[in-house]
């Protein structure tokens, strides 16, 4: 996706609650108001997020009889391995709230750029044998089985501030200092 970096998360319920709809976006001179900058302007200028993401995920299955009608066998098991790479730029819009005031900026107090990756590893196997039988009115069924997970999500961001230029907003081109990291989540069960 590519999109703008915020149209995620609560933009449009904060939209909906604060502004009004006889809220003029821009002034005469073309300028940003304070609820222009807000909205369409953060829209607009406020920066861009280009998230990839890509997902394989796969079953396999099985199920035969041990004894024809009465006794069978189950199994199943679940690949799946993810990717996501993320890359984003938050910038300030600026706005006016008339013409006899200065400059002020909506958006992060620092322009910022940040790339994170994500991938993820989850495989499950699922096993079980089921009994049934008919006894006149009566019917009775048993089930045993067994089941084991494993999961792995591993993070890693870096981002910085200060772009030397808006045009190429990319970490490589800004000065401020970075900031990394990672993160692994790793269970089985």
């Amino acid at each position: 996706y590519n999109e703008p970096y915020d149209i995620a998360g609560t933009f449009f319920s904060d939209m909906f609650r604060t502004v009004s709809p006889i809220d003029i976006p821009k002034n005469p001179d073309g300028t940003w108001t304070p609820a222009g900058a807000s909205t369409v302007g953060r829209l607009q200028q406020g920066g861009r997020e280009i998230a990839n993401t890509n997902n394989i995920r796969t079953t396999f299955s099985a199920k035969g009889d041990i004894i024809k009608g009465i006794w069978d066998f189950n199994a199943d098991v679940t690949f799946e391995q993810g990717a996501n790479i993320n890359r984003t730029a938050s910038f300030q819009v600026p706005f006016y709230s008339g013409p006899q005031y200065p400059v002020q900026y909506q958006g992060p107090s620092t322009p910022v750029a940040e790339d994170d990756q994500g991938f993820n590893e989850y495989n499950v196997v699922n096993v079980y044998t089921t009994a049934h039988k008919q006894f006149g009115n009566h019917f009775i069924q048993v089930m045993v089985g067994g089941n084991q997970e494993y999961s792995k999500i591993t993070t890693n961001y870096a981002n910085r501030t200060n772009f030397v230029t808006n045009s190429y907003p990319t970490l490589a081109l800004t000065t401020g200092p970075a900031t990394v990291g990672e993160s692994t989540l790793d269970w089985a069960g």
